[in-house]
């Protein structure tokens, strides 16, 4: 795996240079580094103003620092004058790497990573087929090959779960940067001229929040780089998204009980919750906590039926066992009667993020 990024993406015909630029600040001085453009929807004839727009932009935000990623087509070379053996006025614009959204012939893609200008090139990941193995055969230069999935704007059309890890998988077995689309739900403005959302490369994430989405691709250990497909983000999506930088294990947002003791609120922000690797089916433990722990916890908040994502503390009813923190797996479960308390519920938005813990996985929970 790579260093873990983040990034945006930006269609200047759709806005006003200074809200561009006003956006492009903001998201770089919250520490996001990568911006997606393309100019692919612009057809093989575009407007000149437009394309300029679009240097002027590129030219920007490679100024602020950012990695920019332009995706393209051999239409878009055409129209550019440029050809991919001599990328050179790619570099002049700014240009850090390029996405090919329709690509060459693999021996051309694998060449194309030896240029002169040492601009990375980027290939679909979404597709599932052998183009990655082939490219590889050519022996291109792996530090300058990335992969990209695709983003959806259509409601069920992206890929599943599934096909994303399998997909995902053939290029980071081969030790290739890979990246993924995440949707915002303030922003409305894409390629396409009409208004869109959740610009999303897994289809089971769209309409999640956006910090949710994220932290489900990074929990893969698959995706290095998440770019929000849309413009733009409101401005407490990049703060909630830009602290993913620094988010180390699994999070889960909790909805927490009012009337939790100070001891059961001690250890629901305990540091070092992991699930012991001799993991179970009905529910997480965290057990260091009855070790780090020298307290009493008494009966409180006692549910007889449990559901998916309960969290709750071993009480002294228990008392072997008293203090340890488990997150129920099951709906309702009443197995545990009395020795329990009930210390709140992760949200809807992340049990689908719980589905992906596993034994020895570290995890912290953060209340909304």
């Amino acid at each position: 795996m790579f260093k873990r990024q983040l990034g945006i993406s930006i269609y200047p015909e759709h806005f006003s240079k200074e809200e561009t630029i006003e956006y492009l600040e903001k998201c770089s001085n919250n520490g996001i580094n990568n911006v997606f453009m393309s100019l692919i929807h612009l057809g093989s004839s575009p407007d000149i103003n437009i394309i300029n727009l679009y240097k002027e932009m590129f030219l920007f935000a490679k100024k602020l620092g950012y990695y920019v990623i332009l995706d393209i087509t051999q239409e878009t070379l055409n129209f550019l004058n440029i050809k991919i053996n001599n990328l050179e006025k790619f570099k002049e614009m700014g240009i850090s790497c390029l996405r090919l959204d329709a690509p060459l012939l693999p021996k051309e893609v694998a060449d194309a990573t030896y240029n002169e200008a040492d601009i990375d090139i980027q290939i679909n990941i979404s597709n599932n087929d052998n183009f990655i193995t082939n490219v590889i055969d050519y022996k291109p230069r792996k530090q300058n090959l990335f992969g990209c999935h695709n983003f959806y704007p259509l409601k069920n059309s992206a890929l599943s779960f599934e096909r994303f890890i399998i997909s995902t998988k053939r290029f980071v077995d081969l030790g290739i940067h890979t990246s993924a689309f995440v949707g915002s739900k303030f922003g409305k403005k894409g390629p396409q001229k009409y208004e869109v959302s959740d610009l999303v490369s897994v289809e089971s994430i769209r309409g999640l929040p956006l910090r949710t989405q994220a932290k489900i691709l990074f929990s893969t250990n698959l995706i290095s780089t998440v770019l929000v497909g849309n413009q733009p983000m409101s401005n407490e999506e990049i703060k909630q998204f830009s602290e993913l930088l620094h988010l180390k294990k699994y999070e889960f947002d909790i909805k927490i009980e009012d009337n939790i003791s100070i001891n059961e609120k001690s250890i629901l922000e305990y540091n070092n919750h992991f699930w012991r690797g001799d993991a179970g089916s009905d529910f997480v433990r965290s057990t260091w906590t009855r070790v780090d722990f020298n307290c009493e916890i008494e009966p409180n908040n006692i549910k007889k039926i449990l559901n998916k994502g309960d969290v709750c503390i071993i009480n002294s009813n228990n008392a072997h066992y008293q203090k340890e923190l488990i997150v129920i797996l099951k709906d309702n479960y009443t197995e545990l009667g009395n020795s329990v308390n009930y210390i709140g519920n992760i949200m809807e938005y992340d049990l689908s993020l719980l589905d992906l813990l596993e034994g020895w996985d570290k995890f912290k929970f953060r209340g909304v």
